[in-house]
């Protein structure tokens, strides 16, 4: 199976949905030029940020997907936000199809509401006895080691949701001792953590939209036999 992947971020998505594949799909691997696509590889690219990237960006990757002919999906994975996963995923499926994609090949992932929510989905990264005061701030707001991560609202002194889950994270890795950015997303690459997401997800019915990441990799070893 071969698939085009377009991603909001500009780096963090770029480098741990590679990270990620390897460990889950280690069959797949990685093209630096989506015509280089041939048996069991796949290309990856940013959108540069949303809306930029239902824009131009699509339109290009979707022409580009389509005249190398040697694809069998395209994914798109781009931060929820302020919105919801449903209305997200339809604005993607909605542009895609304005722009020649058939919907049947189309595969989005709605990052609810940003893909930090998700790493703070490992449990094993919070400490039981904190020693920031403003991680404990955060825990008690809203404790993502029992609640869902994906449905964490915005605590005061935020503008956003998505900025508060991004501090939110970067508070739990530094409490943790391990280094965390946008550009060196570090920790969060290595098996064990998306390990850790994985059963997050088996033992709960928590964390729907990475849900859907772990549903296409199911699909990509499914079709890939």
């Amino acid at each position: 199976m071969n698939l085009y992947f377009l991603v909001e971020g500009k780096c963090t998505e770029k480098k741990v949905y590679p990270a990620w594949l390897g460990h889950l799909t280690p069959f797949l691997t990685k093209v630096e030029n989506f015509l280089e696509v041939d048996s069991n590889n796949y290309f990856i690219i940013s959108g540069e940020g949303y809306p930029g990237l239902l824009d131009v960006h699509l339109q290009n990757a979707i022409k580009d997907y389509k005249s190398a002919g040697k694809y069998d999906a395209f994914v798109v994975a781009l931060d929820v936000d302020e919105s919801t996963p449903d209305e997200r995923a339809n604005e993607v499926v909605s542009k895609a199809i304005k722009y020649g994609l058939p919907e049947e090949q189309l595969r989005v992932i709605p990052q609810n509401c940003c893909i930090e929510s998700w790493f703070l989905g490992n449990q094993r990264v919070i400490s039981l006895r904190p020693q920031s005061q403003r991680l404990v701030e955060f825990l008690n707001h809203y404790n993502v080691q029992a609640d869902d991560p994906e449905l964490m609202p915005v605590m005061s002194g935020f503008n956003t949701k998505s900025q508060f889950h991004h501090e939110y994270f970067k508070e739990v890795a530094r409490d943790k001792n391990f280094n965390y950015s946008k550009s060196k997303p570090g920790h969060v690459m290595d098996a064990a953590y998306i390990n850790a997401l994985k059963q997050r997800v088996a033992i709960s019915n928590q964390m729907d939209t990475l849900t859907y990441f772990f549903s296409l990799c199911e699909e990509i070893k499914n079709r890939s036999v």
